[in-house]
């Protein structure tokens, strides 16, 4: 300030005195250029410069010299001010008039070729930068300057280090602390500009020890040459804080960045580049102590400053409005996140390209602000976008991995597991490669069994669950979510499986690692609340089922409001209980909330809109009711047929249903067709081995069967009844079953010895499996009996029809019309062995049961008049 005013004075005085187009009033001039400079007034030092230059390029007597100093100066200013043609210009005029006067091998010449550089660094043109600083260096050696010599040495290592070159900068910033040994400023300047670069590589090279010895010598060099609040130390103390930040002592870093602040701000003025960096390393320090407030206020004012400067386009204006964003998503402000994600992305096409790995990073996040929205669809559009450009740049690594994997999560939430099993093991090969984190690849085997128990692959995705629960155990997480997580899911297999005590054991002790995690009432307990409430379901506990349910509901209601679509997922469960049950108003009124739900989030574009119409469908099937079935049922499959496509196994079952009611309405044609289009989608879906395949030639089987095609029906049974013990086991279920259907087959093609056969082994397994009063033994006992009164076995065929009619009282009351057809039948055996008074007790209690359940009208009825009355006359003979 003091120099300023002097010069100031002596300037005013001059002018006053020899007037102002004398070269003492251009060296005046010149000097107050040369303060202002100091003082980082760049505008006023170039004024300053400039009319000077004037002056000398017109007085008689000037110093060519003299002119050049002025060019140079005016050149270094236009640099810094980023005006790069304007620079380079003014250095090659001051570079001419120095070869002209002083010779091309001066120290002026090396000077000027180092800015001269320094304006191609600025320019991104490293290797026109190298050329320049290596001119410097022969100048240097050629005069034997170690000074200048070590000092464009410097220069070369700043740009190998931008080049990533960092073992080629290392030997340049070491040869350069050598050269400039001396105790003078200019070398002691050197040395701590090099000690500072050498401390950065360091840092890099994770050896923050000797990073920090480093930057300290560089600023105790700074201090001697009572440079120690000029802007070199600034630049110093940004590294130190750099490095702390490594270390993670946030709050030492934080006293560092402040320090260079105060000096660029007092060196520069508020506006300058070197502020707006030390805004912006500020705001990301405060974000690291969670002070976002103070972060983003920080970078805002980088931002500014830098659109200001450097325009919207310019690389560290994007740098800075990704780190805003970053900010105030970490900040939990998700749509302010997403609006300078956006803008970043925008700003890194335009300046980068579109297929640039930056953009690809907003992509990135901008994807996960999608996923914590629960928004799937813009998701998948943005890190497919960022997958393509990961895959353009062939750039193989975590983020990848990371982005593939969030894919594969996707994907099966769209239930599209093809796709999703494509990007899941992609990544898990990447992340096999790149040694990453054994948790990760964990959740990347869970998500795998995720896709293959959407396939319906059990024993794929059980191997798979196994493999987390393995992975997270072995890093010590096997009391974490992410292990309740993937247990809940093989507990899910599991059951599918029918190993529901197993399942129901897994299920509670995810259930007891939710609860502790996250408390009594998480969507997490609710969820498996669900799982556990549909076992019970299939066990037909339906009033425990029912329970867990209506518990699952009520917490999601709590949570999230009675109109999300979790809760729809809950009510649609409790549907199904209410359905089975027998409750078909109840679930009728349960599937339709669960409609409206859906259709309020998504309209119709959705597949639970299709299941809870499916579900509909089949309770009027049951009613009887074939007209109301078929619309819900058609609705459903054409909202299937839009979102999962023409061949997607959903389509098969609910292809089942509508051919279900076509038999009902005993419309053959409409049935087989559907029947046949299940067979076909379940073939291409699930192979031609597997139990929906199974079903469905089953059905068409009965379906050839009731047309008369007995040995066609014959077959497809049978090859539906080897599947079904292949893939269910010789005991299971399904297998009496299709050992029942072939049995009717038989009987009604009149051979009565297969039939009996095909009975007997249903007969057994029914017993094995349900017990001996169950309802299906009482079904197999009548066709057995009917077949021995064929076969005029009446002792058999006696002790069949008793022991039916005592299971149907107890299954089914006194009073069921299965009861009385067992008596009728009972009665037909007694008659036929002249037990009249046997014969005429049981077509009495059969005529009572079905004149109260069917009315004295009824055909059923008139055929028990007519054998009641054939019995009296008997007995009259």
């Amino acid at each position: 300030e003091t120099a300023s005013e002097y010069a100031v004075d002596a300037l005013r005085l001059r002018k006053g005195i020899l007037g102002s187009e004398c070269i003492e009033y251009a060296e005046s001039l010149s000097q107050l250029g040369e303060i202002q400079l100091a003082r980082a007034k760049k505008a006023e030092a170039l004024n300053c410069f400039s009319e000077a230059l004037k002056v000398f390029s017109t007085v008689e007597g000037r110093s060519h010299v003299t002119v050049a100093q002025c060019l140079e100066k005016i050149g270094l200013i236009y640099m810094e001010q980023d005006q790069h043609n304007d620079a380079t210009d003014s250095l090659k005029r001051a570079m001419k008039i120095y070869t002209e006067n002083l010779g091309g091998m001066t120290s002026e010449v090396a000077s000027v070729l180092r800015i001269l550089g320094k304006v191609e660094v600025r320019k991104e043109l490293p290797d026109n930068a190298i050329n320049y600083f290596k001119q410097s260096v022969d100048i240097g050696k050629e005069l034997n300057d170690d000074s200048s010599v070590a000092a464009s040495l410097f220069e070369i290592g700043t740009v190998l280090e931008r080049l990533e070159k960092n073992g080629e900068a290392t030997e340049c910033f070491k040869e350069s602390l050598r050269l400039a040994r001396t105790d003078t400023s200019d070398c002691k300047l050197i040395r701590a500009k090099a000690l500072n670069r050498v401390g950065g590589i360091l840092s890099e090279q994770d050896d923050t020890k000797e990073a920090i010895k480093a930057c300290e010598k560089s600023l105790t060099l700074l201090t001697e040459i009572n440079l120690d609040f000029g802007i070199e130390a600034g630049e110093t103390c940004q590294t130190l804080a750099k490095i702390y930040e490594m270390k993670g002592e946030h709050d030492t870093a934080l006293g560092h960045y402040q320090k260079a602040y105060n000096i660029f701000l007092d060196k520069s003025g508020p506006r300058d580049l070197s502020v707006a960096l030390a805004l912006n390393n500020l705001g990301i320090n405060s974000a690291r102590r969670n002070e976002f407030d103070e972060a983003f206020n920080y970078c805002s004012k980088s931002l500014e400053i830098r659109r200001d400067k450097l325009g919207t386009d310019h690389l560290d204006t994007c740098d800075t409005l990704y780190n805003i964003a970053n900010i105030v998503d970490e900040w939990g402000k998700p749509e302010e996140a997403m609006k300078f994600y956006s803008e970043a992305l925008e700003s890194y096409r335009c300046t980068l390209g579109a297929d640039d790995l930056e953009v690809a990073n907003c992509f990135q996040f901008i994807g996960k602000l999608h996923l914590k929205k629960e928004e799937d669809v813009e998701a998948l559009r943005a890190y497919v976008e960022a997958l393509r450009i990961y895959q353009v740049q062939d750039e193989e690594g975590e983020s990848m991995a990371e982005i593939l994997l969030e894919l594969g999560k996707i994907y099966n939430r769209s239930k599209d597991y093809d796709k999703g099993i494509e990007s899941l093991v992609h990544s898990l090969k990447i992340q096999k490669r790149y040694d990453v984190n054994e948790s990760v690849i964990a959740t990347t085997y869970n998500e795998i069994g995720v896709s293959y128990a959407g396939k319906q692959k059990i024993p794929e995705a059980k191997k798979f669950f196994q493999r987390a629960m393995t992975g997270y155990t072995n890093v010590g997480k096997q009391d974490t979510i992410d292990y309740a997580t993937s247990m809940a899911h093989y507990a899910s297999v599991l059951s599918e499986e029918e190993d529901y005590d197993t399942g129901l054991k897994l299920f509670q002790e995810a259930l007891d690692i939710f609860k502790t995690e996250n408390g009594e009432e998480s969507d997490e307990v609710a969820g498996i609340l669900v799982k556990i409430g549909i076992i019970h379901n299939k066990r037909v506990d339906y009033e425990e089922a029912l329970k867990l349910l209506t518990t699952a509901l009520k917490i999601r209601s709590s949570l999230h409001g009675r109109d999300d679509m979790k809760v729809g997922e809950t009510l649609f469960e409790i549907g199904k209980v209410m359905e089975e049950w027998g409750d078909s108003d109840e679930a009728l009124d349960t599937y339709s909330e669960v409609i409206r739900i859906v259709k309020s989030h998504y309209g119709q574009r959705h597949t639970m809109v299709a299941e809870a119409l499916k579900r509909i469908g089949s309770i009027h099937s049951e009613r009887g009711d074939s007209n109301e079935a078929l619309q819900c049922l058609n609705q459903a499959i054409v909202l299937q047929r839009r979102l999962l496509g023409e061949d997607a196994l959903e389509t098969g079952h609910t292809l089942l249903n509508i051919a279900a009611v076509y038999d009902a309405k005993s419309e053959d044609d409409e049935a087989l067709a559907s029947y046949t289009d299940a067979l076909r989608i379940f073939r291409t879906c699930l192979g031609t081995e597997d139990v929906s395949v199974a079903l469905a030639m089953n059905n068409i089987g009965i379906n050839q069967a009731r047309r008369k095609n007995f040995e066609k029906g014959i077959a497809l049974c049978s090859e539906a009844l080897r599947i079904r013990k292949s893939k269910l086991g010789d005991t299971h279920l399904d297998v009496a079953d299709s050992s029942l259907n072939i049995a009717n087959i038989f009987d009604e093609w009149g051979k009565d010895e297969k039939a009996l056969r095909f009975y007997k082994e249903a007969l057994n397994l029914y017993k094995a499996q349900l017990g001996e009063d169950d309802v299906e033994v009482a079904n197999c006992l009548q066709q057995i009996g009917v077949i021995h009164v064929n076969q005029n076995d009446h002792r058999r065929a006696t002790t069949c029809f008793i022991e039916t009619v005592r299971i149907f009282r107890i299954k089914k009351g006194m009073d069921c019309l299965e009861v009385a057809l067992a008596l009728f039948n009972l009665g037909r055996v007694y008659g036929k062995t002249a037990e009249y008074e046997k014969a005429l007790a049981c077509f009495t209690e059969c005529l009572r049961i079905r004149q109260e359940q069917l009315g004295d009208a009824h055909l059923d009825v008139m055929a028990v008049h007519r054998y009641i009355e054939a019995i009296e006359r008997k007995r009259r003979r």
